[in-house]
């Protein structure tokens, strides 16, 4: 890759609010299911340029919230509530078990760095939602290989990315809440405390569900 090709590369940041923005329309409404996504018009009511807009689609794509025809073309393939709770419910049943498991299984230098970097985040002036969102990734993440191996993170990874779309930006009153949730995993983990470590999960798994059928009733 040239100088010049990596200059003109969007960032990070500026793909992520359009993700956003064009998720916020499929999630309202605005775009509807098997609706043919157009470049030009949505990029212009964006207000944006098309090569970010082309990687936030991409990524879109990747999570399955948008699909493409057999010619090539975009299409809006949308999301049903009773996918999302079939999603968490599955979600529940295999982060429970896998936090269950995982008991025993973790490194308490790694457990105890995560809860300090939380904390920091919890209690800081301006919480970095960035930063939290890693600390997500590397808990769940960790979790699900010690307590099921490959094959398990692979599945709750995936499950995970279809519920992505309430994130803290979407839903801000769940920041402090999750925070405390995965402290309480991360106590129940440290402790070896199985029964703890799954009925935390459980609780986790149910509020983001609660939270979820909340929004989706607003919107």
């Amino acid at each position: 890759m040239t100088n010049a090709e990596i200059m003109n590369m969007p960032s990070k940041r500026l793909v992520e609010q359009i993700r956003e923005q064009v998720l916020d329309r499929i999630l309202t409404g605005q775009l509807k299911p098997n609706q043919v996504i157009q470049e030009r018009p949505l990029s212009v009511e964006l207000g944006v340029s098309r090569t970010p807009l082309r990687e936030a689609l991409r990524q879109l794509e990747g999570e399955r919230y948008v699909g493409r025809r057999e010619d090539g073309t975009l299409i809006v393939q949308g999301v049903t509530v009773q996918e999302i709770l079939e999603v968490l419910r599955v979600r529940s049943l295999l982060e429970a078990d896998a936090a269950r498991a995982a008991c025993g299984q973790l490194s308490a230098d790694q457990l105890l760095g995560l809860r300090q970097r939380l904390i920091a985040v919890r209690d800081a002036e301006q919480p970095s939602i960035d930063e939290h969102k890693l600390i997500d990734e590397e808990l769940h993440g960790l979790v699900a290989r010690a307590g099921g191996g490959p094959l398990m993170q692979s599945m709750i990874a995936d499950l995970k990315l279809r519920t992505r779309m309430f994130s803290m930006q979407r839903i801000p009153s769940r920041f402090k809440p999750v925070c405390e949730e995965h402290l309480a995993l991360i106590d129940a983990l440290l402790a070896e405390d199985a029964q703890a470590a799954e009925a935390a999960t459980q609780k986790h798994i149910y509020n983001i569900r609660e939270s979820i059928i909340q929004w989706l009733q607003r919107s």
